[in-house]
């Protein structure tokens, strides 16, 4: 049963570690392999050895120092140490570490020293929120792993352990192959356990059978889908189930070229995959020189056509219409010049659908919270210009106080409601319903004050209207309700004084109508400053009210005819 490492990579599979029972009970002190190196700080650590900086006094460099950490080691792990430096030190190739000297300290454990590297991990990279390097720069580097991996093979070697963390971005350009701990030897017998790192190991590496360069093919497929993706291939809780019963690699997002050695380079049979590291360089290469295979393409961009053509015919809800765009898109991307892919992209885009889709939908309604909130500071506005005609209303003469109040109150729930509104950020029913209640009641107290018809018509009106376009209120229904409110509120005070409920306002002669008002402190109605206060009033919050709604109607509007602009750009040919 293969056994999992505590220290390195927590899904590497290790072969398990045979350490002697007898144990000198010496502390760990620091010694010095040879005069030629100062120790310096340690680099890594894993279960037998670890690396430490070390100057090399004899050339006057800085190198990298790989001993046991057991003082008595076996003479397996002796063996593994052994071979590791031996299978690097004969690999001479600029993506893979020189090893410069393989020798004992003077406790006869072995040691070799090799060049100290600078830089990132590929699988840090991959997993950095603003990568540092692009993806043409990381296929640059993947084609010098193949070329170096290539130089293993032609040497008899097995790598078995390619995987992100192996595989080192130099601080200057530099690609290194690192960690060849349990790289084998072609025709080696094979290991009693699996020996590797799920979700990159070939099938036969965990069926821990006799392997061959196609076990590293099989490891470069996946690290060229994780560097075309950045996500693995093999999902971690099901690596090794995933590689054994296969995956099927379709992402329309991947080059087609690319997608296409990613699935051959990882067949489940290795008879099945590409047959070297060198082809799989080649054909990398090839796509980054903009050699296309654009037969290929071609065949991708009708199969791509017909699908969105299918979906277009399921349906014509958001979900159908969303993925006959992306295959017509996708179509058109691999082959511009394909018939009818411009067409059924423009089609999509300029002919509305039966439903609208839910983006558009949430789309629309943020867009109309933002209409919303300016026609809101409207709204208390007309409050806040209501408010400042109190001190006019007293300055006239007017002394009574249970209209002033009613007045006041009145004011306040119409500005209430819109701060209330502005704080929250969103709608509340009870909250349109106090903004409401304001709005009808003062066109009510307007039209008891100053009769029905002098200044309540004007203010209703300007009511009606700042509701009607707030995009808020978008049932009939309750537009319908407001106007039938409001128009209630004037005549409702008309029809009370007809039927003798309150004091007529508005008295009927022969040949004239004589208007007068209620309030206590004005002698004669209408009092000409007051009429010609709340003509310049009214006139101002239309002014105010329409400026801000056409100024959103044209912001939308504009918005409207760059995008079909840009989508008719697209789809010109």
């Amino acid at each position: 049963m293969a056994a999992i490492a505590t220290a390195g990579d927590p899904y590497t599979i290790m072969e398990p570690e045979t350490v002697p029972s007898t144990r000198t009970g010496r502390p760990s002190e620091p010694i010095v392999p040879s005069a030629r190196y100062e120790l310096g700080d340690q680099l890594g650590r894993g279960g037998m050895g670890e690396v430490v900086v070390a100057h090399d006094v004899q050339i006057g460099r800085e190198v990298a120092i790989k001993r046991l950490r057991h003082h008595e080691p076996s003479a397996q792990m002796m063996s593994r140490f052994l071979r590791e430096a031996r299978i690097q030190g004969r690999l001479e190739h600029p993506s893979i570490p020189p090893v410069y000297e393989l020798a004992h300290d003077e406790q006869e454990r072995p040691f070799f020293a090799m060049r100290k590297l600078e830089g990132v991990t590929l699988a840090e990279t991959l997993r950095e929120v603003q990568p540092r390097f692009t993806r043409q720069r990381l296929l640059r580097a993947f084609v010098d792993v193949c070329n170096a991996i290539e130089l293993a093979h032609s040497r008899g070697i097995v790598h078995a352990d390619l995987k992100p963390g192996n595989i080192l971005l130099g601080t200057h350009g530099e690609v290194y192959v690192i960690d060849w701990g349990i790289a084998r030897e072609l025709g080696a017998p094979p290991p009693p356990t699996a020996m590797g790192t799920p979700g990159y190991m070939a099938p036969e590496q965990l069926r821990a059978t006799t392997i061959d360069g196609r076990a590293d093919v099989y490891s470069l497929g996946c690290l060229l889908f994780e560097v075309l993706t950045r996500r693995s291939l093999h999902p971690r809780g099901d690596a090794v189930a995933s590689t054994l019963r296969g995956i099927e690699i379709e992402d329309p997002e991947l080059p087609p070229e690319l997608a296409e050695v990613c699935r051959r380079a990882t067949r489940v049979e290795r008879s099945d995959r590409l047959s070297s590291a060198r082809e799989i360089g080649d054909a990398v290469q090839c796509y980054l020189d903009g050699d296309r295979d654009l037969a290929r393409r071609r065949e991708l961009a009708r199969e791509h056509l017909a699908t969105a053509h299918d979906a277009l015919a399921a349906g014509d809800d958001d979900t159908h219409r969303s993925a006959a765009m992306r295959e017509a898109g996708l179509a058109l991307a691999l082959d511009p010049e394909l018939p009818g892919a411009a067409e059924l992209v423009g089609r999509i885009m300029l002919e509305t659908p039966r439903t609208t889709p839910a983006e558009v939908v949430h789309e629309v309604a943020e867009r109309e919270q933002q209409e919303g909130r300016s026609l809101n500071k409207v709204s208390g506005f007309i409050g806040i210009l209501h408010l400042l005609a109190l001190p006019m209303f007293i300055a006239l003469g007017i002394r009574d106080v249970a209209y002033l109040t009613a007045y006041t109150v009145l004011c306040l729930m119409m500005i209430g409601s819109c701060a209330i509104h502005a704080v929250m950020q969103r709608d509340r029913w009870w909250n349109m319903l106090l903004f409401l209640s304001g709005c009808v009641g003062m066109t009510a107290l307007f039209a008891r004050m100053f009769t029905p018809f002098i200044v309540a018509p004007g203010a209703g009106a300007v009511a009606i209207m700042t509701f009607a376009f707030d995009p808020r209120s978008r049932s009939r229904l309750v537009t319908a309700l407001m106007t039938v409110a409001t128009i209630g509120a004037v005549l409702g005070v008309y029809l009370a004084e007809v039927l003798g409920i309150v004091s007529p306002t508005t008295i009927r002669y022969d040949d004239h109508v004589v208007l007068r008002s209620p309030l206590e402190g004005i002698e004669g109605f209408p009092a000409l400053e007051t009429a010609c206060g709340f003509v310049a009033l009214l006139m101002l919050v239309a002014s105010v009210g329409s400026h801000v709604i056409m100024r959103e109607a044209r912001r939308s509007r504009d918005q409207l005819h760059v995008h079909a602009w840009h989508l008719r750009q697209l789809i010109k040919r």
